[in-house]
């Protein structure tokens, strides 16, 4: 789809925020990327990028994953999201779907995040301005 696109990634680990990245430029390379450690600077990040597309982590200190999306999906409903985690306990992913929001498992693979990715870049072509 589109070249101009702002990707968001939330999480603890700089591994998975690294493995993430690289996903992100083999799916796009044009694509910018932001990425936080915790919740609280997500949410920052979030406010002053004004992303396209967020990745965020279940586990991390202060606001969980889908504590931070639920914040996210007050402020905007349309977004494309998704949990990305290793804890693939079967309400994790119901509470995920049930906030709209996708389910992406680690390990992280670029296969994967590709999936979501085109699904967003879809989704986001389709979001009024």
């Amino acid at each position: 789809m589109g070249n101009e696109c702002k990707v968001l990634i939330v999480d603890d680990s700089k591994l998975a925020r690294i493995m993430l990245q690289k996903a992100i430029s083999i799916y796009n390379a044009e694509w910018v990327v932001t990425q936080a450690a915790n919740g609280a600077e997500g949410l920052i990040a979030f406010e002053e990028e004004k992303p396209d597309i967020i990745l965020v982590d279940y586990h991390m200190p202060g606001i969980s994953g889908l504590e931070l999306a639920e914040k996210l999906r007050a402020q905007d409903k349309t977004i494309p999201i998704a949990l990305c985690t290793a804890n693939i306990q079967s309400t994790i992913q119901e509470q995920a779907k049930a906030m709209g929001i996708a389910f992406v498992g680690k390990p992280i693979t670029n296969e994967i995040v590709a999936e979501f990715l085109e699904f967003a870049d879809k989704s986001r072509a389709e979001r009024p301005q």
